[in-house]
């Protein structure tokens, strides 16, 4: 009778050893799962985080373009533009720098973002400067995003 203790004993503790190895191999294989869908997710934000970020200036920069443009155009400093001089606007100025191209206004104003410089009268409506074709435009800058009135963008023909 102590003999099959023995093996009854011998045989439900090597029952044991199997369940606890396949219990072992399950925990091992679920820690796995999870470290990869951790992974997997960590790469999906990342690849996420990259389509979504636009180059897009930022809010400050924007402002800082604002203040050096402003600057130049309304002081008569040796390197300003000169355009308002004591609260005035000197339009001959005007239309000098609407015959420039866009890339020297904006290298002249010092400035990396696209803009519009046009003047408009006490009731709203574009005050145009005449490009180098003799051409009435509203404004000087960046015609394609920037809209100076419901009709016209900055730089359109009117």
């Amino acid at each position: 009778m102590a003999g099959k203790k023995t093996t009854k004993k011998a045989a439900r503790k090597h029952e044991e050893d199997i369940e606890m190895k396949k219990a072992k191999n399950a925990q091992t294989w679920s820690i796995d799962l999870i470290v990869g869908v951790i992974i997997f997710m960590l790469i999906i934000a990342v690849f996420y985080a990259f389509l979504t970020s636009k180059n897009e200036p930022k809010l400050k920069d924007v402002q800082d373009d604002n203040q050096a443009a402003s600057a130049k155009v309304t002081n008569v400093d040796v390197g300003s533009l000169g355009i308002v001089n004591n609260g005035r606007i000197n339009m001959s100025k005007y239309d000098e720098l609407c015959k420039e191209p866009y890339e020297e206004v904006k290298a002249m104003l010092g400035i990396e973002s696209d803009f519009c410089i046009y003047l408009e009268d006490q009731y709203g409506n574009i005050i145009p400067c005449t490009d180098g074709d003799g051409h009435k435009r509203a404004g000087i800058g960046n015609g394609q995003d920037i809209n100076v009135s419901e009709d016209y963008s900055c730089g359109d023909i009117i």
